[in-house]
């Protein structure tokens, strides 16, 4: 193929462009993991996240899990207020 078709081939990079490495299969089968138990991606924050309401909904707790270097989680629990209450972190991908 010559490059001035591999150029305009949206199929393949570019050749400046480093293509992107293939995901670890840990951290996916575990993001599908914590989607399915109801997490929701926060963008903003770049973690999953879940409430948890109790008291007829007087009282809640933000249950938030953050990739930490591409290594680790890191599992944080938040109050009513804000306030953290709860820090973890996990070594590998397990749950």
């Amino acid at each position: 193929m010559s490059i001035f078709n591999r150029f305009f081939n949206l199929n393949y990079a570019l050749f400046w462009e480093k293509p992107e490495p293939p995901p670890n299969p840990e951290i996916v089968r575990f993001t599908e993991d914590l989607l399915s138990r109801g997490y929701i991606f926060n963008k903003e924050e770049n973690r999953f996240e879940r409430t948890w309401t109790t008291n007829n909904g007087k009282e809640s707790a933000l249950e938030c899990y953050e990739l930490v270097d591409n290594t680790h989680w890191k599992v944080t629990m938040y109050g009513t207020t804000g306030e953290e209450f709860f820090t973890q972190t996990y070594p590998s991908f397990q749950g």
